[in-house]
């Protein structure tokens, strides 16, 4: 086996970043609350090899030898998030000045913010840049977001009910334009881009699919195939899960039901927790989701954010938030149930394999559980962080000079395939974003910047 680092180097890696289903990861407990804060800062010592400057400010190195962008998932913007966060948890004037400088960058890149057949990820630009406006208390990066916003208030299909952009539901299409909007309109409490919501609710819950029994499903049913760095997806089969399917457009139709106040969003939200039991698969306890219905993935269950619990469980948990329905909350704890049933977080399996990421591994499993735990206390949610804050710890490479990094497989299907990457998603930023939320848990004291999609507490204290 090989691994690659972001800047394209190669040496024999030896069997501890390997994959085999049921293989153990290696595994360390953390000594003193600290030591999550000290990895953290291991990790932000290896993202630091990758800055760069200019006259615009500081920004970070593509993955994988692209070029520089200012994009969220795996750009500048998302790795300035984690700047944000570790600056404020330090108080570290290097962290404040360098979160300041890539801010500035990003302010200046609106016109270059990616433009990608996954809007979702695309449109958290424009949150990052309302994040850096309510931190610097800087003006000028609320208007840089009004202006990126004019990508979609500009531009778009006008249907039946209001305008649409992609006609899919997906948070990765339609869906996360609409959040961004959403969040846009209330910080600015702007009554035009309120309006273009408002509308493009309507529109989108017109294009819920009625099922057998007359009930709406919102589900990533793209069709074809499309290639992304050598790897194939087929697409002719519904994508139940948070990325493309219906626990994302369940979230997002609370969220209009929020906004609006209006029942039949509440209903068709109802709607999606229904299918989606439906469609769930008994384990040796609990249920999970397949990534898709198609016949050759019904027993591939990844366990990550975009397809597996930590994004999925997002729907169930603001569901029950903001009705107290208990069959919401059964299944929520059914998918943990599930989760802990294939042997999850110490062991691999198809759908958690070589990789700590925030996207498909350990990173977002942290994120989710630390959240579900400052949001109800549990132990259950304590526990379940922890467990996957010791995989990650045990799964770093350490580098020397105080740096640190952490070899995955970013695909699935491409398990030898090992890269060493710096971003949020992807890599080390987000990582340490998962580590530095541990550290806060565990020292009782925490604030987190969430966005529009991210229903846990921003600010708790034990």
């Amino acid at each position: 086996m090989t691994i690659v680092n972001g800047r394209g180097e190669r040496r024999t890696g030896d069997d501890k970043w390997s994959f085999r289903v049921g293989k153990p990861y290696a595994i360390k407990q953390a000594e003193t609350p600290n030591e999550w804060l000290a990895v953290a800062l291991q990790a932000e010592r290896y993202i630091a090899g990758f800055q760069r400057e200019d006259d615009d400010g500081v920004y970070w190195e593509g993955v994988g030898g692209e070029a520089p962008n200012p994009g969220y998932a795996d750009g500048s913007a998302g790795i300035l998030h984690f700047y944000i966060q570790l600056a404020r948890v330090t108080q570290d004037s290097r962290h404040w000045e360098t979160a300041r400088q890539a801010a500035r960058w990003i302010r200046s890149k609106v016109g270059a913010a990616p433009v990608t057949m996954l809007e979702g990820f695309d449109s958290c630009y424009g949150l990052v840049l309302l994040e850096a406006a309510a931190v610097f208390h800087d003006a000028t990066y609320t208007e840089a977001a009004r202006r990126f916003a004019q990508r979609y208030l500009l531009h778009y299909e006008q249907g039946d009910h209001g305008p649409y952009w992609t006609g899919n539901t997906a948070w990765v299409k339609d869906g996360g334009i609409i959040l961004f909007l959403l969040a846009l309109g209330r910080y600015l409490d702007d009554p035009t881009i309120l309006e273009v919501v408002r509308r493009a609710g309507a529109q989108y819950l017109s294009e819920g699919k009625p099922d057998g029994n007359g009930h709406l499903v919102f589900d990533g049913h793209f069709g074809g195939t499309f290639c992304v760095e050598g790897v194939v997806f087929h697409m002719e089969h519904n994508m139940p899960n948070w990325e493309f399917g219906a626990a994302g457009s369940g979230y997002i139709l609370l969220k209009l039901y929020e906004f609006t106040g209006e029942r039949r969003y509440l209903d068709a939200a109802f709607d999606q927790l229904r299918y989606l039991r439906s469609v769930a698969v008994p384990q040796a306890k609990g249920v999970l989701i397949p990534r898709s219905l198609g016949p050759e993935e019904r027993d591939l269950f990844p366990l990550g954010h975009c397809h597996g619990i930590a994004g999925t469980g997002l729907f169930p948990f603001l569901l029950h938030e903001l009705t107290g329905d208990e069959e919401a909350a059964e299944f929520l704890v059914a998918l943990a149930d599930g989760f802990e049933a294939v042997g999850a977080p110490e062991h691999q399996s198809r759908g958690l394999w070589n990789i700590d990421t925030l996207c498909c591994g350990h990173a977002g499993l942290v994120h989710y559980f630390v959240g579900l735990y400052l949001a109800t206390g549990e132990s259950r949610w304590h526990d379940l962080a922890i467990r996957c804050g010791n995989v990650i710890l045990g799964m770093k490479e350490d580098l020397g000079e105080g740096r640190a990094d952490w070899p995955i497989a970013f695909w699935r299907q491409k398990p030898d395939d090992i890269t060493r990457p710096h971003s949020l998603f992807r890599g080390a930023a987000g990582i340490g974003l998962a580590l530095t939320e541990i550290f806060m848990m565990e020292r009782g004291d925490f604030t987190l910047d969430r966005f529009i999609d991210d229903p846990f507490p921003a600010h708790w204290a034990a």
